[in-house]
């Protein structure tokens, strides 16, 4: 009997593979360094969630990406300084989507733009981490919000023993227990189950591996999109800290004064950090 791929072919129910979108991902991620389309977004860390609705010239890069099957990434800006950052994460498109209304039908800034591309809904999800690099006389940061440019991947420590990373996890379990029932007692939540969502996005800390994967996801949590506001701003410190150490003290002490306000504000939602604007 045929197998069900086969028979979806023979059928003309389904495409045949492209193997050279597949050879040029093969070695993107076998490289050190490649050339990638870059989106000006917002910080976001390995294994987060972005949902959004976006326009062109978004829309039509995530179109071209999925269709070619290259590599994107995202970098966004620090709050604090209105900086856009050097260090983001690379993504994979989710879903990808014509913008719909609530009542099914396309919303009214969904129409065609002059480009021929519609608003889209997008989910993109954090992987692996990237530095841009800037050859010399290079301009940053650029006039354009989506561009091309050559990153390296950054890798993790190596990976802790079992009974470091177990140590690590049980000295900051408790805290984000804490974190969590703390923040949905208090009605902090901006939509009924945000945080069940992102959990279940980010998947059992107990699985983390390394120093840096417990940081990302802890930094995730706390910082996670759409913004909760419950815990101060530390994505952009987070990519762009010097080692596995910072990362971790950043999030411990995040979450020690998160869980502080938390008990010192009234019930629900508040604003510990509010977003600067843009200055780039």
């Amino acid at each position: 009997m045929p197998s069900p791929c086969l028979l979806l072919l023979h059928l003309g129910l389904a495409k045949p593979p492209d193997y050279s979108v597949l050879s040029r991902r093969v070695a993107a991620l076998r490289s050190d360094s490649t050339t990638v389309r870059l989106l000006v977004l917002d910080s976001l860390l390995p294994r987060q969630r972005l949902s959004l609705q976006l326009g062109p010239p978004y829309s039509q890069m995530l179109s071209d990406a999925r269709a070619s099957g290259e590599p994107i990434a995202v970098i966004g800006v620090n709050q604090r300084t209105g900086r856009l950052l050097t260090r983001g994460v690379e993504v994979r498109i989710e879903s990808l989507s014509h913008f719909m209304a609530s009542d099914g039908g396309f919303a009214s800034h969904s129409t065609t733009w002059s480009t021929g591309f519609r608003a889209i809904d997008a989910a993109l999800v954090g992987g692996r981490r990237c530095e841009v690099l800037l050859p010399e006389g290079v301009r940053w940061p650029p006039n354009e919000r989506t561009f091309e440019a050559r990153v390296r991947w950054l890798e993790s420590e190596a990976t802790m023993s079992v009974a470091a990373c177990e140590a690590l996890t049980d000295s900051l379990a408790p805290l984000v227990g804490e974190w969590v029932a703390l923040a949905k007692e208090t009605q902090r939540e901006r939509s009924p189950g945000q945080l069940d969502a992102v959990l279940s996005d980010l998947g059992p800390l107990c699985e983390m591996q390394t120093a840096d994967d417990v940081a990302f996801w802890i930094g995730a949590l706390i910082n996670p999109l759409p913004a909760l506001g419950a815990a101060r701003e530390i994505r952009a410190f987070l990519l762009e800290a010097s080692s596995p150490a910072l990362r971790v003290e950043c999030v411990r002490r995040a979450l020690e004064e998160s869980i502080g306000r938390m008990r010192e504000q009234p019930p629900g939602p508040i604003e510990v950090e509010p977003s600067t604007r843009r200055t780039f």
